[in-house]
């Protein structure tokens, strides 16, 4: 990582930064990353996937060769060298590491393609054989489908070491099927034993307990040093020769720890420490050397004698769930200038290893030393606020952020734990295109589900459907479709109604899912409802009481042809007050327009009548519902039908006395028998109604 990652100014990067729009080919489609509506993907044509070439092996150095292990050597190679895959186990700090980097800087196999070294650390399937893909071809960014590695990996002949390998059982059966020409060594801690001292079974960390005939690997435990090994060791860190009596305490250490190298190399640092004048001068009272029998005690009494900048990272690591960032970023998170050489001082007195260039706690250091540290809260806010603005610097990479991961990811657990989920939220909106963009799926996904749980708690709602959205794109990368659809779906559901880009976005994701356009219907729908809520209910509003006004004037045409009367029905009035239709069925004044007495009127009821339904058509032509219902209403003879509740005009209803005999006659006949009429207040009677 170059300066410019830390110190926000130097040496530029011309790769992409994590805001850059970025092309990556992921199987069988083509994702474009940094888009400002999250990733999209589209199917990526034969013609444009990228053709790997095959890599050199590299070299590998082999640091100091490990103390007492000939015999473990031999064997291994032995095993190695007839193509049997071997797994080694031990307890943290055993030295496993160790073993595995001496092995491979010699090619213990005498593979044809050499040596591979992957970081097995926290790391899945996918991204393993993803790491396995880079480690052996050269290719623009390209993540192959499993058929495809399968088809790549075959033919490679090569020693593959890794270190830490935490997989399933059946993800090591898969492991080795798809390299099938290639002999695999690896390391993996063992479980603890158990309070009574049983030990555990060997492969429970590959999360099965399985027999060493069922395991695909031939297994070999590791144990303590030798006592002159261990010896050796002891007088490698102190730097001097031991004493009388510091030779019968590490005598005595050796029984108690079973020659345990993790802890000859912590006492070795408190020997260095207590037995110089620098520590004598620097302290009244020195720390008395523990008891061979409490090793547990040594970290606790070699804390308060590091450098105040080993201290500070060894804080810091302890905050972050025991990962270390690259020493370039200590001097920023920990102030100290000497942050860097205090990494490697943290490393000389055990309490640090190195695997693979990332340094982290040993094993069992931050439990241990939890009485030394002081507020790890506040470390772990300073980090995030740190790699929240380094992961946003143009000169930053994504690969530069990929190689970060970790301390990415634990800044984000221990920061949601303390409820800050603001500042989740923003450090994982910036720092998920840059895993996607570096194909580092795994920690891809922690990313999403964690900023999607953060966006959920501060109600940011918008960050949350993007994350959704990236989801659902990474579902459709490693062809988990159903999983696609679903979070595609809740993306739509939580976009507001105006992101129409968004919501196409989502569509498209859809569509490469398999989901047919034609039930889009339900999400649209959903959209809509949405559309209505947020403040366009007055349009409906407006819809709704023009389908009103048409079926009211319908009921009124019909209701001039009921022989219960309710009144001259040239005198009834519809109006509509802020969206309310209102009638009046109170009879016309005289003179006033509509009533037959007013001038140019006709006072006939089949001129009345024959206005009424020429009203009553025309606006029925508008609507297809009060069609149906004026037609449907027209078929009932002698049906008495009744307007909206609220008019108050309903014959014989409560508050409307019922017409008066006087008022309301029967009609001649007509040529429809079954249709009758009533005749307007104030016309003369015919003979055949007098008599």
């Amino acid at each position: 990582m170059g300066a410019a990652g830390v110190g926000g100014g130097g040496v530029s990067s011309t790769a992409p930064g994590p805001t850059t729009l970025t092309q990556v080919a992921v199987g069988h489609h083509l994702l474009t990353v940094g888009g400002p509506d999250g990733t999209e993907a589209v199917p990526l044509p034969a013609s444009s996937r990228p053709l790997p070439r095959r890599r050199a092996a590299a070299r590998r150095p082999s640091g100091y060769p490990p103390l007492g292990r000939q015999a473990e050597i031999a064997e291994v190679r032995g095993l190695l060298g007839r193509g049997t895959s071997v797994r080694i186990g031990g307890p943290a700090g055993i030295g496993r590491s160790t073993l595995l980097k001496h092995l491979a800087s010699g090619d213990a196999a005498g593979a044809p393609d050499g040596v591979v070294v992957l970081d097995g650390y926290r790391s899945g399937l996918d991204d393993l054989l993803q790491q396995f893909h880079d480690a052996c071809f050269e290719a623009e960014a390209y993540r192959p489908t499993r058929e495809a590695l399968g088809e790549l990996l075959g033919g490679v002949a090569a020693l593959i070491v890794i270190d830490d390998l935490d997989l399933r059982p059946d993800e090591m059966t898969e492991l080795l099927a798809i390299a099938p020409e290639c002999v695999f060594l690896v390391s993996a801690p063992s479980p603890a034993p158990a309070p009574d001292g049983t030990p555990a079974p060997a492969t429970t960390a590959f999360g099965g307990e399985l027999s060493r005939a069922e395991s695909p690997f031939h297994e070999i435990m590791l144990g303590g040093l030798p006592q002159d090994a261990a010896f050796d060791l002891l007088n490698r860190v102190v730097g001097r020769e031991l004493d009388d009596e510091e030779l019968a305490w590490a005598a005595a250490l050796w029984f108690e720890v079973d020659g345990h190298p993790g802890r000859f190399a912590q006492a070795g640092a408190l020997l260095a420490r207590l037995g110089t004048a620098v520590a004598r001068d620097e302290y009244d009272t020195l720390p008395e050397l523990p008891s061979p029998g409490e090793p547990q005690l040594f970290v606790p009494r070699l804390v308060p004698l590091l450098s105040r900048p080993a201290q500070q990272v060894l804080r810091l690591g302890a905050a972050l769930g025991g990962v270390l960032p690259d020493p370039a970023h200590l001097p920023a998170l920990t102030g100290a200038n000497g942050a860097h050489s205090a990494a490697n001082e943290l490393v000389e007195a055990g309490l640090v290893v190195v695997e693979n260039g990332r340094y982290r706690l040993a094993g069992g250091v931050a439990d241990e030393a939890a009485g030394q540290m002081r507020g790890p809260s506040s470390w772990a806010v300073a980090a995030i606020q740190h790699f929240t603005w380094w992961v946003s610097h143009p000169t930053v990479t994504p690969a530069e952020i990929a190689e970060e991961a970790d301390v990415v990811l634990a800044c984000m657990r221990e920061v949601e734990r303390l409820g800050k989920s603001s500042s989740v939220r923003v450090l994982a909106r910036a720092a998920a295109p840059a895993f996607a963009t570096a194909l580092r799926f795994e920690a891809w996904r922690a990313t999403l589900l964690l900023g999607s749980s953060a966006s959920a708690a501060t109600g940011a709602v918008a960050d949350q459907a993007w994350f959704h959205h990236e989801l659902a794109i990474l579902a459709l990368c490693t062809g988990e479709n159903a999983k696609a659809r679903e979070e595609a779906s809740t993306a739509s559901r939580l976009r507001d109604a105006g992101d129409k880009r968004g919501l196409a976005a989502d569509r498209r994701i859809l569509v490469l899912a398999g989901e047919r356009p034609g039930t889009f219907g339900a999400e649209a729908g959903v959209v809509q409802r949405r559309v209505t809520m947020a403040g366009k209910r007055g349009v409906l509003t407006l819809a709704a009481a023009g389908v009103l006004v048409v079926t009211l004037a319908v009921v009124v045409a019909i209701g001039s042809d009921d022989p219960s009367g309710g009144g001259n029905p040239s005198n009834t009035s519809v109006s509509v007050t802020n969206g309310v239709p209102a009638v009046g069925g109170d009879p016309a004044a005289p003179g006033a327009p509509g009533s037959s007495n007013a001038p140019g009127t006709s006072g006939t009821p089949s001129a009345t009548r024959a206005t009424t339904t020429a009203t009553a058509t025309s606006t029925a032509t508008k609507s297809a519902t009060s069609t149906k219902s004026a037609s449907a209403t027209s078929t009932k003879g002698n049906t008495q039908v009744a307007p909206p509740p609220g008019t108050g005009e309903s014959p014989g209803s409560p508050g409307n006395p019922p017409p008066s005999p006087a008022t309301s006659r029967p009609s001649s006949p007509t040529n429809e028998p079954s249709t009758q009429t009533t005749k307007p207040t104030g016309e003369p009677s015919s003979p055949a109604s007098t008599s």
